[in-house]
Order: C-alpha cells, then sequence, then structure tokens
C-alpha cells in the first residue's frame, strides 16, 4: 500500500533506524515464496510536521465457538489537539466490520470511518480527503465484529474459542491512526 503524505508533512526517520515489518502467514504445506519490497521517498528538506502513528488496540477479547456477531470495542483518547490524517483497522480472518467514532469533548460524535463488510486481504490504510482536526479530550472508539461459526468461509475452526495472538489463526483488534500534533 503507497502511502503520499501531504507537502510539509513526513515521518521521522532518524539516523542508523531499525524498521522491522510483521507478516502474517498460514501454512498451507508446503514450501511458499514471499517477495517483499520497501521504496522510501526523502523529503529535500526538513518537513514543518511529524506525522506520528499510534494504535487502539483491545487484546483482552475471547470469542466463543460458533459465535457469529462478537462484538470487540477499544478507545484512544487523544490528549493534545491533532489532525488526523487516516485509519488503518486490522483483524484477521474472523473479523466481519469496523467503525470509528468520534466521541467530542462537547458530548457529539462523528463517524471518521465505517468499514461495514471489512477482509483481512482487503486491509489498507484508509486516508481521510482532508485531514481532520480533533480537539484535545477526544476519544477515537473503534467498535467491530467477529464471525466465528460456519457461515464465516474464511474460518479455519468454528469449533475453537479465539484470542488475541500473533499468528492469523487467532485474531487482533487494532486501530492504527496516522495524525500530526497541532
Amino acid at each position: 500500500d503507497t502511502q503520499v503524505l501531504p507537502d510539509g508533512v513526513g515521518l521521522r526517520l532518524p539516523a542508523h533506524a531499525k524498521m522491522w515489518f510483521q507478516l502474517h502467514f498460514v501454512s498451507r504445506g508446503k514450501p511458499e515464496r514471499n517477495l517483499m519490497k520497501l521504496g522510501l521517498y526523502f523529503a529535500s528538506k526538513v518537513p514543518e510536521h511529524e506525522l506520528r502513528m499510534d494504535s487502539a488496540i483491545n487484546t483482552s477479547f475471547v470469542i466463543p465457538p460458533n459465535e457469529q456477531e462478537y462484538p470487540v470495542e477499544t478507545t484512544f483518547a487523544v490528549s493534545k489537539p491533532v489532525k488526523v490524517y487516516g485509519f488503518l483497522p486490522h483483524m484477521h480472518y474472523r473479523g466481519t466490520r469496523i467503525k470509528i467514532d468520534a466521541l467530542y469533548p462537547d458530548g457529539t460524535q462523528e463517524t471518521m470511518l465505517s468499514v461495514p463488510w471489512y477482509r483481512l486481504d482487503w486491509q489498507r490504510w484508509y486516508r481521510l480527503s482532508s485531514p481532520k482536526s480533533l480537539p484535545a479530550g477526544t476519544v477515537l472508539r473503534c467498535s467491530g465484529t467477529f464471525d466465528n461459526s460456519r457461515k464465516n468461509r474464511f474460518n479455519l475452526d468454528p469449533n475453537r474459542e479465539v484470542r488475541y495472538g500473533e499468528s492469523a489463526l487467532d485474531e487482533m483488534f487494532i486501530c492504527y491512526i496516522s495524525f500530526t500534533e497541532e
């Protein structure tokens, strides 16, 4: 997924920084090949704003066997005014939908992202058409559902209780957020 940042915004990559990737693979019983590529584009001058990444994560859920609409939720509190550029929701094969709502300090709320038919292989950064300013005190609520039933054709074992885990056979519930501080 290519990410082109707006003028004046960049990710900071310090000298001698180490980068790592996390990939989820499921064994198919035979050797497989994977060809990863990484392309970096460097700014000609120091950007005015540093793009930051953070996440809202829930690691304590337990999806019962044969459960078709299991809800999971987590939140991210905005402690300083920020401009949000996008979101990357992350679940595995049982994830079915996810929504991110901004709960503002004045009591109003706004849906920032709704993915009503989530699929792991469609996973990507959802970039806002223009950055959205959020005041300090805003809470981003990420809510979603999992399908651990036989009706989910991607589910390898509907009779298994599922918890948070690194394997693609487990599940994750993470909402990554890209933003700059204002």
